[in-house]
């Protein structure tokens, strides 16, 4: 009898999902990425090997076109699933809900509709449940191709950026750049450009520490013509521009040397609960709470 197939990441996962739908499926690994751009030059074909642009897997004088190979070590993996898809009633990609994962799940799809298979879906799941995997099947869907987007464009800066910047900087004898670091000087150059466009709103704004606590003065109300905002229009109602009103205020607490609370006012407000975890936001906070590596989180979590 045909059995759905399941295909994961990493043989760990696949031997966990075996053991939660049992004989009814069959749970493969695709072992990460099975069609990237070379990350070995024995991958890129010797016609393109010639060409400026074969080692990086990106033409960038053909609209960006990228080169996308089955690494040697992956294609006896790769010739394994294709066999097994043979006999399967329908193909579930179950990579990592994540860009990367997105990633891989194109690939895996590309490379079954070119042997000629059909039944293939994504399902995704953020906990490694029963039954979540088994929601996941229940509610198969496809494809997210603004994840495949971003993880295409990824790559691409990898290449393009982070492979030209790590051979500049091991020729000075420094760290290498890596993926991390590629996005991470963009976010670098518009806070740059951000701080180099900023103009100065200068304010005056007057506070007393008593009791532990610290008081500010309140200068105006919301819709004064003095009011005091922000570049982003957010209103403040302890600053001010006006600078004898804040000298005023100074001089009357200086004077006076002591704070009379003269009313009260009794409020209430709601405060929603935190959302539950995902996989990701697990790992953040423990791994900033607790200072746990991400196996260690995980195996607990399981």
């Amino acid at each position: 009898m045909a059995k759905p197939l399941v295909i994961v990441e990493s043989p760990a996962k696949a031997k966990t999902l075996g053991r939660f739908l049992g004989k009814d499926y069959r749970v493969e690994a695709s072992y990460g990425h099975i069609r990237d751009l070379p990350e070995s030059a024995a991958d890129v074909p010797k016609k393109i090997k010639q060409e400026e642009w074969g080692r990086l897997g990106v033409n960038v004088e053909k609209d960006f076109e990228p080169l996308y190979v089955i690494p040697s070590e992956k294609k006896k993996q790769v010739a394994h699933l294709k066999s097994l898809a043979k006999d399967a009633s329908a193909l579930l990609l179950a990579t990592d809900p994540d860009r990367e994962g997105e990633f891989i799940a194109w690939r895996l799809a590309e490379i079954f509709n070119e042997a000629g298979y059909s039944n293939i879906c994504r399902i995704s799941f953020h906990e490694i449940t029963k039954p979540a995997i088994l929601e996941s099947i229940s509610e198969r869907g496809s494809i997210n191709d603004s994840l495949v987007d971003a993880a295409k464009v990824r790559r691409f800066m990898d290449r393009l950026v982070g492979f030209r910047s790590s051979k500049f900087s091991r020729s000075w004898n420094l760290a290498a750049m890596g993926r991390v670091q590629t996005p991470t000087l963009g976010f670098i150059v518009d806070r740059e450009l951000e701080r180099e466009a900023f103009v100065p709103i200068p304010y005056y704004a007057v506070h007393a520490d008593a009791g532990g606590i610290r008081w500010n003065a309140i200068f105006h109300d919301k819709g004064d013509a003095d009011a005091w905002v922000d570049d982003k229009g957010k209103f403040h109602s302890n600053r001010t521009n006006n600078q004898p009103l804040a000298q005023s205020a100074f001089d009357s607490l200086a004077s006076e040397g002591s704070l009379t609370i003269s009313s009260v006012d009794e409020s209430t407000y709601q405060r929603n609960p935190k959302p539950p975890f995902t996989t990701d936001t697990l790992l953040m906070s423990i791994g900033s709470e607790k200072g746990w590596n991400p196996r260690r989180t995980m195996r607990i979590a399981g």
